[in-house]
């Protein structure tokens, strides 16, 4: 068991009889009262976020999360298909992935986020390198406040580049906030 008291983020926990991972918190002290902790979380069996707040001293059930790589096969109408270093393959619903899809790579390794030998989730590395395969010219002249581009990498996302990049160059990218990071030297 775990304290409420004791919550951060990447916390997991069961909760209602469902899997949960805290995506925000908050330790909050009210003038009178008890403390509390504000939550945001997601089920991991759903992908639905809730928020909660925890009284000071509430007790949750912890439960036991591993992190294990795994490499992305292909996707289908509803689900994401994985596999681990055993060769098992695992399934996750498309939600659950939702927009995180447009940096997975077929045969790319992630971190699966696996509860009692279930994968539930996974987590993308926090910088990945990418192929720009659409880069616009950028305008002559353009440069006085750090200009950017749209460019489109070879997964179909489009991230804003500097005007410098050219088709064919290797970036690597922010996944947590979309962003530039810098070029590859090959």
């Amino acid at each position: 068991m775990i304290d409420a008291n004791q919550i951060q983020k990447g916390t997991a926990f069961k909760w209602k009889g469902d899997p949960y991972v805290v995506t925000e918190f908050e330790f909050y002290k009210p003038g009178k009262g008890n403390s509390l902790t504000r939550t945001k979380m997601r089920n991991l069996k759903t992908g639905n976020v809730a928020s909660n707040n925890f009284q000071s001293g509430e007790k949750l059930e912890n439960i036991q999360v591993s992190f294990l790589p795994v490499s992305f096969l292909y996707k289908d109408d509803t689900d994401f298909f994985f596999m681990d270093k055993n060769f098992e393959q695992f399934q996750i619903p498309k939600n659950i992935i939702a927009e995180r899809d447009k940096y997975l790579v077929e045969e790319g390794q992630v971190d699966g986020i696996f509860i009692e030998d279930a994968l539930y989730d996974i987590r993308l590395p926090k910088k990945m390198q990418f192929k720009v395969v659409e880069a616009p010219e950028g305008a002559r002249g353009d440069t006085a406040n750090a200009a950017t581009k749209p460019v489109k990498l070879d997964t179909g996302a489009e991230v804003q580049a500097p005007l410098f990049i050219k088709e064919g160059e290797i970036i690597q990218i922010n996944t947590e906030t979309d962003e530039y990071v810098g070029r590859v030297n090959e």
